[in-house]
């Protein structure tokens, strides 16, 4: 299900202006961080971009630049009482977010590339230690030959802080994660078609002891395209993992057999669904296999012109990020309602539970985490927008120390600056 987000979706990109001042900044600021060349990127695309633009195409290239500041109670994701290892302090803080980015599209006859890029630059107040440069950035050629073949070859970068929520010694560090993917369709019929992709990922975690980790994700799928923009199909696919010594223990190597299923049910219904068995043997003979079934359920409904309401599930099995040799079978349950005041102004609330039984090597922890939120955002441009968060969550444990609550707030301030 990674795959299929990594191959035939592009990201949602952050993005920002691309005179020659904004980019020379960037570029000094970031070369600090090892992200030179993604701003070098930035300032690439911003001039191709307006070139293009320039010569009365359609509008290639959508930049915009971002803003964001917060307050969060307990930013390390820590038990009531309890004094962090790596920090001076576990005091609620404040923080803030600078971002620009770009995307750019480029069409020739049948093929076509899309590129998109994002930096930002976030400063937490109390927790200096977790101030970090970070960014994305992904480049995609959409290939058609002949009648019945066609494609994507693509490249993405992400460099992101680590998750704090599931440390057992809370420490600073980034997480930077390379992929290269392909995938190969050949259209059987008019409507129906079979499809290779895969995938290579390379990640490194800057931690207490630093891990490197190797993922290899291989798909096959047959689908059959419905009525009303909807497909149909059985995929098999596998999963492997691999790491250096110190993540070990963590190896595994995992195939999948299922089926999807993606149609409008009626105009205002959406369904997308999955289903399959997996079959997860690790490496390390310690640990436990798991045969069972996973999947993902979401329905979206939009009820009158006004109101919307999404409802989601899922069943997966994973290790937290790579990070634990302990696997969880992961339930997740979401209920989304939307309320549009007009066509600018939207209110959002957002109700979820998550729940996680531990099975390989220790098999006793469990987890049950809920986070309640709500939103409200402006629009006043075709790309920009104001907007509010907040969020509550908590989780329990039968696990020492691994429980927690927090309460987030969010302002986000987005410019578009398509030319």
């Amino acid at each position: 299900m990674i795959l299929d987000k990594l191959v035939n979706t592009g990201s949602q990109i952050a993005a920002e202006d691309g005179r020659t001042g904004t980019c020379g900044h960037i570029l000094t600021s970031c070369a600090r961080s090892g992200l030179g060349e993604l701003a070098l990127c930035v300032c690439l695309l911003s001039g191709s971009g307006l070139a293009l633009a320039a010569n009365g195409a359609p509008n290639p290239f959508s930049p915009y630049i971002e803003s964001r500041v917060g307050y969060d109670d307990n930013v390390l994701r820590l038990p009531d009482g309890t004094e962090p290892a790596f920090f001076d302090s576990a005091s609620p803080t404040y923080f803030a977010q600078a971002g620009l980015g770009a995307k750019a599209r480029i069409k020739r006859s049948r093929q076509r590339i899309v590129a998109a890029i994002d930096l930002y630059h976030r400063e937490y107040e109390e927790q200096d230690e977790l101030s970090h440069t970070g960014g994305t950035a992904r480049l995609d050629f959409q290939w058609r030959a002949a009648e019945r073949w066609s494609g994507t070859v693509f490249g993405a970068y992400d460099r992101r802080l680590r998750d704090l929520e599931d440390q057992l010694q809370v420490s600073e560090g980034l997480r930077d994660t390379r992929t290269l993917g392909a995938s190969a369709k050949y259209a059987l019929t008019n409507e129906l078609s079979l499809e290779l992709a895969g995938a290579y990922s390379d990640i490194d975690v800057e931690r207490e002891f630093d891990l490197e980790v190797e993922r290899e994700d291989l798909a096959v799928r047959l689908a059959r395209t419905l009525a009303d923009d909807g497909v149909v199909g059985f995929e098999a696919r596998r999963l492997e993992r691999t790491s250096d010594e110190i993540g070990s223990l963590a190896d595994f190597d995992q195939v999948e057999i299922g089926a999807y299923w993606r149609q409008a049910l009626a105009p205002t219904l959406r369904l997308e669904a999955a289903i399959a068995h997996a079959d997860r043997e690790p490496v390390d003979s310690f640990s436990e296999d798991y045969q069972g079934v996973i999947g993902d359920l979401s329905l979206t409904w939009d009820i009158g012109p006004r109101f919307a309401l999404r409802v989601t599930g899922l069943r997966d099995v994973g290790n937290l990020n790579d990070e634990l040799s302990d696997f969880a079978l992961i339930d997740e349950y979401r209920i989304e309602p939307l309320f549009r005041a007009s066509n600018r102004l939207e209110f959002g609330l957002s109700l979820g539970r998550q729940e996680r039984d531990f099975e390989g090597g220790a098999g006793t922890r469990r987890d049950r985490t809920n986070r309640y939120g709500g939103n409200v955002l402006w629009k006043f441009g075709a790309a920009s927008s104001l907007g509010f968060e907040l969020e509550y969550g908590d989780r329990s444990s039968n696990r020492a120390n691994r429980e927690f609550e927090y309460t987030m707030a969010l302002i986000t301030f987005r410019l578009g600056l398509s030319p």
